[in-house]
């Protein structure tokens, strides 16, 4: 038995288990983006981090083991082998198996009259197996492998330190990359789902609730959507549905987006159309149940539901649902009887921009005067009073109007008399519309220019939402910096304070919504930092008497 000295022992270990930088970190890359990239097909962003990071491991692990398993075949063989002449006959290249564009090489010798074949595409293997002849070492127990002497005596370079470096700097610049994605991800879909603000309020048992997709804010890491119905007055969930189909990509991504409601059925539209009972969430129609459509459902993938431009669109007036169907004719689903139909548009080209309910500016969600054919109503700081009288409030713009306070006059006079209400001041100051309901024209051709530019001023599509005790509800801010909470006062039509709000929102008003029948307002909102497309919580406010109280949005 030959004693395997420490230099000989290093010199197995550098032949078998060499040290190669590019190896090292290709050893590591590629399972990693392998891993990665397939993990996501079927996981979720963190978890497919980890099985990357696992196969990274695996695949350390495994190069580490055969290598290990080799070294101690070739110590073996040193010391208990027959020795023996290998003798160099030649290299030829093997075009079957390439690295990099580069042949193997396959190195032919003979050992005691035996040929060996070492295939290798390690320059420093083809050097020490090219001596023409040289000592060798051979052991029946492993037929094949032979450890030549000139490995003892080769020269091996440690690897240079700066491109050790470089290339480990790489491989964990691209790991922080990748974990900081996943971890982003992770945190942000484990933040909880939110509610949409294409949502829709009805009642269930004299219970106001809304409906709306609960939204995660992912749109790679769900196979199905979840639809929900919550309970307004605590924020619990009712009753939650699964909506699960495919896109014209046959895939199952994608957003949903309520389409609208009829009097006993909810449109949804994910990767084709769902129609839900109201009351029990129960799905009662899809694409396949309408056979005069089939084939004809458009299977739009919807990315962002709040930027929704789809073939699809929900008529009140028509009570039915419209379609663009593939064919390039519109088709109607009847809201409650759910039989379909053919129509005709003049002007199908923009018939389909859908445009959300809710104003979704600042200006528009408030409306610069009310009139009840009685008494009028205005908010105007100074210079818009005198431009009102001189028919020149067009000429200034909005923004420029901060300090509001309310002005009253008699209807009679068609805003020729405005006089003050008092000295309070309410900054951006507006009356709240009551987006739900569509105004009835108060101006005739007959009334000043002034008195119609005030009227046009904001928002006058929506009438000023009017509680229960015929109050108004003025919505304006604490100050002009830029997070600024909006706050809502309650005002009779006399011009009488009943009550004030600080809602803790900034901008404008995510959603809301108003439920006449028990009087409240349900303002739905997000925290600081969040989207204002996606909804959290829900604040409460009795249009009575001003209470309010602030809950989850629990799905």
């Amino acid at each position: 038995m030959r004693t395997l000295t420490k230099e000989k022992k290093d010199a197995l270990k550098a032949f078998y288990m060499p040290k190669s930088v590019i190896g090292d970190f290709l050893i590591r890359f590629i399972p990693l983006a392998i891993g990665w990239s397939v993990g996501l097909i079927f996981l979720p962003y963190l978890m497919s981090f980890a099985f990357a990071l696992l196969l990274v491991l695996l695949c350390i692990g495994v190069r580490y083991l055969i290598r290990s398993v080799k070294l101690k075949k070739a110590m073996y063989v040193y010391q208990n082998g027959v020795e023996g002449e290998l003798i160099y006959q030649g290299v030829s290249d093997n075009w079957n198996v390439t690295l990099n564009g580069w042949p193997q090489q396959v190195i032919s010798s003979f050992f005691n009259g035996s040929l060996i074949q070492t295939k290798t595409f390690n320059p420093a293997i083809l050097k020490i197996y090219s001596h023409k002849k040289q000592v060798a070492y051979a052991h029946v127990k492993y037929q094949g492998l032979v450890v030549p002497s000139g490995l003892f005596s080769a020269q091996y370079e440690p690897s240079s330190r700066k491109v050790k470096l470089l290339f480990n700097l790489i491989f964990w610049v691209v790991v922080a990359i990748y974990g900081s994605i996943s971890i982003y991800n992770f945190v942000s879909i484990n933040k909880g789902y939110l509610a949409q603000t294409d949502a829709v309020m009805y009642r269930i048992n004299n219970t106001p609730v809304f409906a709306t997709a609960a939204n995660n804010g992912s749109l790679f890491d769900r196979k199905f959507v979840t639809v929900s119905c919550l309970n307004l007055n605590t924020g619990k969930k009712i009753w939650q549905q699964d909506l699960k189909a495919k896109n014209e990509n046959d895939s199952y991504y994608g957003e949903a987006h309520l389409l609208g409601m009829s009097d006993k059925y909810l449109f949804f539209y994910h990767n084709g159309l769902f129609v839900l009972d109201k009351n029990q969430g129960d799905i009662i129609a899809k694409d396949q149940d309408f056979p005069e459509l089939a084939g004809k459902f458009p299977k739009k993938m919807l990315m962002d539901y709040y930027q929704a431009q789809l073939p699809y669109i929900y008529n009140d007036s028509m009570h039915a649902l419209i379609i663009s169907a593939t064919d390039g004719l519109m088709y109607t689903i009847d809201g409650n009887t759910l039989k379909t139909g053919r129509i005709d548009m003049e002007d199908q080209d923009h018939f389909f921009d859908q445009k959300p309910a809710l104003p979704t500016l600042y200006n528009k969600q408030i409306a610069s005067m009310y009139d009840d054919g009685n008494h009028a109503i205005s908010l105007m700081d100074n210079k818009d009073a005198q431009l009102v009288r001189t028919a020149d409030l067009d000429s200034r713009p909005d923004d420029y109007s901060i300090r509001r306070q309310v002005y009253l006059d008699e209807t009679k006079n068609r805003g020729t008399q405005w006089q003050k209400s008092d000295s309070s001041i309410y900054i951006f100051g507006g009356l709240l519309v009551d987006y739900q309901k569509s105004i009835k024209w108060p101006v005739t051709a007959n009334d000043s220019i002034g008195y119609l530019d005030l009227f046009i001023r904001f928002n006058h599509d929506n009438p000023p939402l009017i509680t229960k005790e015929g109050n108004l509800i003025i919505m304006h801010k604490t100050s002009t910096a830029r997070h600024a909470h909006i706050l809502l006062t309650a005002m009779s039509i006399l011009g009488s304070h009943q009550w004030q709000v600080d809602t803790g929102i900034e901008d404008r008003l995510p959603f809301y919504l108003h439920d006449s029948s028990s009087n409240k307002l349900y303002l739905l909102s997000n925290e600081k930092g969040d989207e204002n497309r996606l909804l959290r919580t829900i604040t409460s406010i009795d249009l009575q008497t001003g209470q309010n109280k602030k809950y989850d949005i629990k799905f």
